[in-house]
């Protein structure tokens, strides 16, 4: 039987589902998913049910980061009042956001945090309709269980198809609905693991998931956990790269240009790959098309998107062979003029632009 719990945001049903677990409808999900979007609109949240004290108070410092970030107006949720449901006695045990990604990957092998339940969703990489490339995540995740002994909780939900929510990108947004899944779950679990993806000192770019944010969205039946911040990318690839689960089971692709798995031609796939490479254990991972082919694939990306530094460093790796160190050269010269100070102009013009659009609507 499905568990569903939902809610009217603005006229449009959210919700959230579960064959796996029972949903509890936590006023605190429908916040955490909504707070980001609404302060981007300069709208106030307000919610007909009584929030958790907790939460409100976390709410409070939240503002203040996002104010800071996005210059968002420090606008408090106003929630109807009324009884809040206790905090039970006994422990429920600890969640794991598990994407089957690098981050989430090492949080599972390598963090020492004790993991209860991965809780993976569908909705936010994978599309609700996308029922081959769900079908063989949830292929993995059987497997995953069944070396671990951890069972898997699989939460279907609509949100991102939502106006408000989707008039903010995903990048600013996301980090709030990874907490929400939390609350919606806190009658199977009292703390969820977030993978962090960004190390302290490393970026100082803002990101929905951060290590300066994630433990805030927390309430008194739900704690959020930022996790592993104190490593890079690098560190965690290098950490879990002899892991015969990660060999057939790791998931990096942004793209999805294939009906499964990774494309291994994206730029995140091939960021990945070269890591890999680098370690000298590309060879081992089935998820990939491994590499042979590497050079081609690199001459193929036309210029680096998102990921300049990642290139950078790996270009200096010394144990990647020198044609593939060479192809990585080439694709930065040609990404070259979009590096430096024309690259943060080019983002400031555009985060101004995006200002001045969510801005233009309430003029008089």
């Amino acid at each position: 039987m499905t568990s569903r719990v939902s809610a009217d945001v603005d006229g449009h049903a959210v919700w959230f589902e579960s064959p796996d677990a029972r949903l509890r409808a936590a006023p605190e999900a429908f916040a955490c998913t909504f707070l980001i979007p609404a302060l981007h609109r300069g709208a106030r949240l307000e919610l007909d049910a009584p929030l958790c004290p907790s939460w409100s108070r976390g709410a409070q410092d939240l503002l203040e980061v996002l104010h800071r970030w996005w210059g968002v107006p420090r606008l408090a949720p106003e929630s109807a009042e009324g009884q809040v449901p206790e905090r039970p006695d006994a422990p429920r045990g600890t969640g794991l956001c598990f994407s089957a990604g690098v981050d989430s990957f090492y949080t599972l092998l390598r963090s020492g945090e004790r993991v209860d339940r991965l809780v993976t969703v569908q909705g936010f990489d994978i599309d609700l309709d996308d029922s081959q490339r769900m079908a063989a995540l949830s292929r993995s995740l059987r497997k995953i269980s069944q070396v671990t002994g951890i069972p898997s909780i699989v939460v279907r939900t609509n949100l991102r198809s939502h106006p408000l929510f989707s008039s903010v990108a995903w990048e600013r947004a996301h980090g709030g609905p990874l907490a929400a899944i939390g609350h919606v779950l806190d009658d199977s679990c009292d703390r969820l693991l977030i993978s962090s993806s960004v190390k302290i000192g490393d970026w100082t770019e803002p990101w929905g998931s951060h290590w300066e944010i994630d433990r805030l969205w927390s309430s008194s039946r739900m704690t959020t956990v930022d996790v592993s911040s104190d490593r890079s990318r690098t560190e965690k690839i290098v950490a879990i790269a002899g892991e015969p689960m990660v060999h057939h089971h790791l998931r990096v692709c942004w793209e999805n240009r294939t009906s499964v798995g990774n494309c291994s031609q994206c730029e995140k796939c091939l960021a990945t790959m070269l890591e890999l490479a680098d370690v000298g254990v590309l060879d081992r991972f089935t998820v990939f098309e491994g590499s042979a082919s590497l050079v081609a694939r690199i001459d193929a990306l036309p210029q680096i998107r998102s990921l300049p530094r990642t290139f950078a460093a790996l270009e200096q790796r010394a144990r990647l062979p020198p044609d593939v160190r060479r192809a990585v050269r080439n694709l930065r010269r040609r990404t070259r003029p979009l590096d430096g100070p024309g690259r943060r102009m080019a983002g400031t013009v555009k985060r101004w632009w995006s200002m001045i659009r969510e801005i233009e609507p309430r003029r008089p």
